[in-house]
């Protein structure tokens, strides 16, 4: 008689200092750039993705299911989506110039 293999559900999370690491780096970034050209919006990204990292906390043990249906994994799914577009629209603007 065999046994069934279930794979046990795995939540990638990043390591406390990781994630603080990345969420001051990104936010030490904006604060540069912010002084230097505000109005160009070239800061906007990385802000994004330093609030990204700020939300994003998964939670082990936690469905697929319930941790897209909550407020908070929506807002960083946006959070990560703005800062592509942000990327984006910086690769483009430098390949205007």
């Amino acid at each position: 008689m065999q046994g069934s293999i279930v794979p046990s559900k795995t939540v990638f999370v990043l390591p406390l200092w990781m994630r603080i690491g990345l969420t001051s780096l990104f936010f030490a970034l904006t604060v540069l750039l912010m002084s230097k050209h505000f109005l160009r919006f070239e800061w906007v990204p990385w802000f994004c993705l330093g609030m990204y990292y700020l939300t994003y906390v998964p939670r082990p043990g936690e469905g697929i299911r319930t941790y897209f249906t909550s407020p908070r994994s929506i807002a960083s799914i946006v959070l990560l989506l703005s800062a592509i577009a942000g990327f984006g629209h910086n690769l483009y603007v430098l390949s205007a110039r």
